[in-house]
């Protein structure tokens, strides 16, 4: 078996699925400021892989690597009552999975396991909560706006804010992918008759502390 994946530290296990521009890495710090959700991030984002992996001193061996990455996910996401939490951005999932198949290798008991078991044998008594928006093309305005962020031009050639308008014709194809990515979460749900919880920003100030509250009184 596999170090603390089978530790009875982790009594919860929770799922924050989300897609780009939601503002999910707030509700997470709301969540982790609570105490009684764990410490939520985005974990099995592959581009911070490296730099978490040196931050959790975890480079090794290839054989290796997905178990230690898997416990050092546990080990940070858990806070002191036992809930372990992560949030799931959808283009992250394929590699979270590749990595929970990869540290399961030859200690799995079970030759064929669905990609919702995969998870579960990783994280037990898994609960999903789908972090959603009613407003798909306000959330790729937001997604825009984190892709090209406010930047200093000394001409002025871009207005007195600093950031170029949003392009019409790439804030409509953000928004298409995100329709995308929102079909795939709803299907990967369906498929393995996982019931999410869905709790929806509105992108108003309170909705980050309500979106948490909700997560937190669904425990």
């Amino acid at each position: 078996m596999i170090g603390s994946m089978d530790s009875p530290s982790v009594v919860l296990s929770c799922l924050i699925a989300s897609t780009p521009g939601l503002g999910s890495e707030e509700v997470c710090y709301a969540l982790a400021a609570s105490g009684v959700v764990g410490n939520p991030s985005d974990y099995f984002d592959p581009l911070k892989a490296p730099s978490r992996s040196r931050e959790w001193r975890i480079l090794g061996s290839e054989r290796e690597f997905p178990v230690r990455y898997i416990e050092s996910v546990q080990e940070s996401g858990t806070g002191h009552n036992g809930v372990c939490s992560m949030e799931v951005t959808w283009p992250h999932l394929r590699w979270m999975l590749h990595i929970c198949r990869a540290a399961l290798g030859a200690s799995d008991d079970r030759a064929i396991r669905t990609d919702a078991e995969v998870v579960e044998a990783c994280f037990p008594k898994l609960r999903y909560f789908h972090l959603r928006s009613r407003d798909t093309g306000l959330q790729a305005v937001r997604w825009y706006e984190a892709l090209y962020p406010v930047i200093e031009d000394p001409g002025d050639r871009l207005g007195s804010s600093g950031r170029r308008p949003p392009k019409s014709e790439a804030v409509r194809s953000l928004e298409s992918l995100l329709q995308r990515y929102e079909r795939s979460w709803n299907s990967f749900l369906e498929i393995h008759g996982i019931v999410a919880k869905a709790v929806y920003l509105d992108f108003s100030p309170d909705s980050v502390a309500t979106c948490a509250n909700e997560i937190i009184e669904s425990l």
